[in-house]
Formats: C-alpha cells, sequence, structure tokens
C-alpha cells in the first residue's frame, strides 16, 4: 500500500517537501551522483516552470538530488504536484493533495513514513502508465 502523507506546514509552498526528500534520501541508495527520474512536476515559481516546460515537451527530464532539494527550498517557488523514481522508490506530491511514497520496498516505505505524523495507507498507484 502506498502511504499518503497529509502534514502540511503555514507557508505558500503547503507540503514540507524538503523534509520528504531527506526522509527518502536516508532510505535509498544515495551517491553524490545521484540523479532522480521527473516524471510529473507542477506549481509556481520560475524555477518550476523551467522544468515543467521541459515535461510538457515531452522531453525526460532527470535532476541531480542537488537540484531537487534546491527546488524544495527556493524561496521563489512552490512544488505543489510531483512525481519523483529514484530507485525502487516513487515519491512526491499528489495532485496538490498529499505527499507520498510508494515502493516494491515495504520497508523503504516504513523507514520514509515514520518521519511524519499523519500517514495513511492508500491503495498503489500504477505510475507506469
Amino acid at each position: 500500500m502506498m502511504k499518503a502523507i497529509f502534514d502540511k506546514i503555514p507557508s505558500p509552498k503547503k507540503f514540507p517537501l524538503s523534509e520528504l526528500l531527506l526522509a527518502v534520501r536516508g532510505a535509498v541508495p544515495f551517491s553524490a551522483q545521484t540523479t532522480v527520474l521527473i516524471k510529473k512536476l507542477g506549481g509556481v515559481g520560475d524555477a518550476v516552470w523551467q522544468h515543467e516546460q521541459k515535461l510538457d515537451q515531452g522531453l525526460k527530464l532527470e535532476l541531480e538530488w542537488r537540484e531537487i532539494e534546491e527546488l524544495s527550498l527556493c524561496a521563489d517557488a512552490a512544488v505543489d504536484e510531483l512525481l519523483c523514481i529514484l530507485g525502487p522508490a516513487y515519491f512526491g506530491i499528489f495532485d496538490a493533495s498529499f505527499m507520498f511514497v510508494q515502493s516494491s520496498d515495504k520497508t523503504l516505505e516504513a523507514r520514509v513514513s515514520s518521519k511524519f505524523e499523519n500517514v495513511r495507507e492508500a491503495p498503489d498507484a500504477d505510475f507506469e502508465k
């Protein structure tokens, strides 16, 4: 089952995306050269829109981990839709509603979701569509 994370923060960003990234980073094999495949990205701000345009053009979008962290912390941007793939983990923000982590590795799911307070199980999504 997917772990749906409903933790929020009182800011225009709404979601503690940087905390989700930190939790994922601690749960998956990681190196300085780690890149993340981005399948969906939406929100406001130039930093988001320039990457979103690439996806709209049908281009493959892979970002270095550092770039994703910078995007999550950027004062002039807010991400409200995100689907990342890193190894066996799918994670991000679903339709401006909640953050999530889903993996065939249930220990990984549990490690990531344990860092949050408001977590519910939801049916797994088919992210390969």
